[in-house]
């Protein structure tokens, strides 16, 4: 449980959608009174039933022990009468028709917790955001208040299915506007994860949301290509069992097989894009290394041509 002496025992959690609700479930499970807010009926109704809107194992029952035990409330719009010292912002920015992202929800939260905040609140972002939101679009509206706070950018990178587990387990990453928001921000999750790792500042955890999220679609992107070549060469793409499971989160380098890339010559015309552009990132590999050869040959000879 949660010592007398933690300042930050009272949260509110914006957006009760997948990656806020689960927050909210497992910060009250980890002794933390949280205070929901949620504009949409549906989910308010959902939750009233004590039940979550969407499936994720376990959910349901944790969400009806805390709420039952009092630590989990939820209502249409934040009480100025919460006793909350932390904003958790977590409100979708979703891509619109002309591939802007669309940040008038996320505005439209800052500027509801402008009318509550008292002096030395924190507010974190955890929503998916252009690199540089935060310090650009969030603070100046922060600093409109004239009153000192903290600023944190702390990403989710939860896998739907795992939620519950990953949020007590996952390395949280902390960016914070200043040292104090960083510690600060890094000493609250400490209680709900045993790791937290303090980057540099905003625009890096910023950037950290981003990249998790670009991995996911690779791995969706290969996987589909593999499902491709399979049902091309005539074997099952359910290979799944046979595979040894990803231990670890942290982007890095990886020395592919290049048999892998070969089984693609079984169905040329299936372009593997991905295969091939792992193994040309790949140093030291045959495929980079004819790539950069190829370059500077043909820089060589552009340079030739040019030459007088």
């Amino acid at each position: 449980m949660l010592p007398d002496t933690l300042r930050d025992k009272n949260v509110c959690i914006i957006g009760l959608g997948y990656v806020g609700l689960t927050l909210a479930v497992a910060m009250a499970d980890a002794g933390f009174h949280v205070y929901g807010v949620e504009r949409d009926q549906r989910i308010l109704d959902s939750l009233f039933a004590e039940r979550a809107h969407f499936s994720e194992v376990g959910l349901n029952d944790k969400l009806s022990e805390q709420i039952r035990k009092g630590r989990f409330v939820f209502a249409n719009k934040i009480d100025p009468a919460w006793p909350t010292t932390v904003y958790i912002v977590t409100v979708g920015t979703p891509i619109g028709p002309d591939k802007r992202t669309q940040s008038e929800s996320l505005l439209s939260v800052i500027s509801a917790i402008n009318g509550v905040m008292r002096p030395g609140d924190m507010v974190i972002l955890r929503s998916t955001v252009l690199i540089g939101t935060t310090r650009e679009t969030v603070k100046p509206q922060l600093d409109a208040l004239n009153i000192p706070y903290d600023l944190a950018f702390c990403p989710e990178r939860t896998l739907e299915g795992k939620a519950l587990m990953e949020l007590r387990s996952l390395p949280q990453i902390v960016g914070g506007v200043d040292v104090e928001s960083t510690f600060r921000a890094s000493q609250m999750f400490s209680f709900l994860t045993p790791a937290v790792v303090r980057v540099n500042d905003l625009e890096t955890a910023e950037a950290v949301k981003l990249i998790n999220n670009t991995q996911r679609d690779y791995i969706f992107a290969f996987a589909n290509e593999v499902a491709s070549l399979c049902e091309v060469i005539g074997i099952s793409a359910d290979l799944s069992p046979n595979f040894p499971p990803v231990k670890s989160r942290v982007p890095g380098f990886r020395q592919a097989d290049p048999a892998v890339v070969s089984l693609f010559g079984r169905a040329p015309f299936l372009r593997p894009g991905l295969p091939r552009r792992s193994r040309r990132a790949q140093p030291g590999s045959r495929l980079a290394v004819g790539h950069r050869r190829r370059r500077r040959e043909a820089a060589l000879m552009q340079a030739s041509t040019a030459a007088p």
